[in-house]
């Protein structure tokens, strides 16, 4: 008889198509689930912090009504670029050698002290020794961020999700920057210390969800303790010549990553065409908007062939040497297409970079990638200083736009014997 009503009961399930697989989910599915929602939401809620640096639109307009020259302007942001090119080796040493989610507490305590000596010592000399810090919270996002990301969603089994994760990843970050932005320019009236009061606090929320992370990744994940910085950064290398087109990525993201830190000028840009102070935010917002929209749509351009990127960043070179010739409208629509277009190219090849390294070495090679970045924002802050010196930022913007112009033509050039790569993977490890 209890064979009968068991025989019974499968005949009503069957009927009814309730079947085990759906029926029933393992208890190890839904904890699994239930860790890779907590990450995203730690995660996006950091970088949405991380990105509310309410002083970033006024800081260069702060620093000149503190006696800090045009010349000292740049000055202090090629040292920003040169700290984090000096740090960047470090930072990618220690991401492959021990936590990476201690390594990003240390460097979001290192901002706050950089914003912290702002306050204390207003001047050139505060600004500089300031910029040291936020140089090695710079490198230790830039490089062990990433890295961290990437490895945790390959222990939760998602590394597929990365590219999705990446663009909500800035998509947050520029949503965190926007409303810092809108809030800056509310807040201008009750002084510049309010203002990076308000950063520091932000900073210290993303300090708290970044502590809220349980670490998946075990630190045995990491095989490089015993290995000195320097042989770390040879074999880092290594690695790096083993990617497939690896100098035309390294080209290309140079290029990249000078078209997005030319944003500092962008304030002293808008001032000189005559967008009014009050509207100076809605250049910055602009900005984030279109490398918002640019990350959360990346996942559909992963398949873009090399020289395709490059003839974009042709096209980016061009939007902004027009910038130079720009009045209080056209600006908007400029800036609108060149961090979109920035968005999408530095998220499509990150992916295609993070497919190739092992874990071991993904910290130290997003590291050198990095420093390769900095080296040129270098180069390219001491061109808009020149143009500035001579005339003024549009100048500087022209110079810019006509270099980055330059170096895609010769991009191209150096890859016509390569065909198309849209089908094929553009970053995998060679035999």
């Amino acid at each position: 008889m209890p064979h009968n009503i068991h025989r019974n009961l499968n005949k009503l399930k069957h009927h009814s198509g309730i079947h085990a697989s759906t029926a029933f989910v393992p208890k190890n599915t839904i904890k699994h689930q239930n860790k890779l929602k907590s990450f995203l939401i730690n995660i996006y809620a950091f970088k949405f912090f991380s990105g509310c640096v309410f002083l970033y639109p006024v800081m260069s307009i702060m620093f000149i009504e503190n006696g800090v020259s045009n010349i000292q302007v740049s000055i202090l942001f090629a040292m920003w670029a040169f700290f984090v090119f000096i740090f960047q080796p470090f930072m990618g040493n220690f991401g492959d050698k021990y936590s990476r989610k201690k390594i990003l507490l240390l460097g979001q305590f290192a901002k706050m002290l950089c914003f912290g000596i702002f306050i204390l010592f207003p001047n050139f000399t505060g600004y500089l020794i300031g910029f040291i810090f936020w140089g090695i919270q710079w490198a230790i996002e830039a490089s062990v961020c990433e890295a961290f990301v990437y490895d945790e969603l390959l222990c939760l089994k998602s590394r597929n999700k990365y590219t999705e994760v990446s663009g909500k990843m800035l998509a947050f970050k520029d949503l965190g920057f926007l409303l810092s932005t809108t809030g800056s320019f509310i807040a201008v009236m009750m002084g510049y210390n309010f203002i990076i009061m308000l950063t520091i606090i932000s900073m210290f929320l993303s300090i708290f969800f970044i502590h809220r992370i349980n670490m998946i990744q075990p630190t045995s994940f990491l095989k490089t303790e015993k290995e000195s910085i320097l042989k770390n950064i040879k074999i880092g290398a290594q690695v790096i010549k083993k990617i497939k087109y690896c100098f035309l990525i390294m080209f290309i993201l140079s290029c990249v990553g000078a078209i997005a830190e030319l944003d500092d000028y962008i304030g002293l840009l808008g001032t000189e065409i005559g967008v009014p102070l009050t509207f100076i935010g809605g250049l910055f917002a602009i900005a984030n908007i279109a490398e918002t929209i640019g990350g959360l749509t990346a996942k559909f351009f992963t398949k873009l062939s090399i020289k395709f990127i490059s003839i974009i960043i042709f096209i980016m070179g061009g939007l902004f040497a027009l910038t130079a010739f720009s009045d209080v409208k056209t600006i908007w629509p400029i800036l609108f297409f060149v961090y979109f277009f920035y968005a999408i190219i530095k998220i499509s090849l990150t992916v295609k970079i993070q497919n190739a390294v092992p874990s071991s070495r993904r910290s130290m090679v997003l590291s050198l990638l990095d420093m390769l970045g900095e080296l040129s924002i270098m180069i390219f802050y001491g061109i808009v200083t020149i143009g500035s010196v001579l005339d003024g930022y549009r100048l500087g913007y022209l110079f810019c736009g006509v270099a980055i112009m330059i170096l895609s033509v010769i991009g191209i050039l150096f890859i016509k014997e390569i065909k198309k790569l849209r089908n094929q993977p553009c970053c995998t490890i060679k035999n």
